[in-house]
């Protein structure tokens, strides 16, 4: 898996793991690929922010 995640890809492969997915499976599938995305960014934030010995 490579980050950060493509979120079409990442939600319709959610929804075809579901049988019968509805619009509260999507709206998990884009909530938990937005979460993914922000820690990833987050902490590629947080290794350039510290310092090199």
């Amino acid at each position: 898996m490579t980050f950060p995640l493509n979120e079409q890809v990442f939600i319709d492969r959610w929804l075809s793991a579901l049988n019968e997915p509805d619009e509260g499976d999507r709206e998990q599938a884009e909530a938990t690929v937005q979460a993914i995305n922000r820690t990833y960014y987050a902490g590629f934030e947080a290794g350039r922010k510290e310092i090199a010995i």
